[in-house]
């Protein structure tokens, strides 16, 4: 039998166009956090659950976390961090291994209880 066409970095053509799809349809999956809160809840659990699915589907593929934290929060720059760590910890927890992690943080003027995952190539 014949093997697919590939692209540029080693991954078949069609699941490239299918996580250009899925990248499409979420471009940003958001978790939600409780002012001065870093624990990851239920709701938070099922979108790192289906976040790790994802990404087992798609081995080439890399998580960027973007943690915030409002900058009214008592010590945000501490709390963005452990946001991060919590994701990062809850997706490892989930087979995903430590590279595919990335986290960053981030400072902002209101309503900043989330982290983002941005799904990278």
């Amino acid at each position: 039998s014949r093997m697919p066409p590939h692209g540029n970095d080693g991954m078949p053509a069609l699941m490239q166009l299918r996580l250009a799809g899925v990248a499409r349809e979420l471009r940003r999956l958001v978790v939600f956090f409780a002012k001065e809160k870093s624990a990851v809840d239920e709701r938070a659990a099922s979108v790192l659950d289906a976040t790790a699915k994802l990404l087992e589907l798609y081995p080439l593929t890399r998580l960027r976390v973007v943690a915030f934290a409002d900058r009214e929060e008592s010590d945000p720059d501490s709390l963005a961090k452990r946001r991060a760590e919590e994701i990062r910890s809850a997706l490892l927890s989930r087979r995903l291994s430590p590279e595919r992690v990335v986290c960053q943080v981030q400072i902002a003027e209101q309503a900043a209880f989330r982290a983002e995952l941005h799904i990278e190539r």
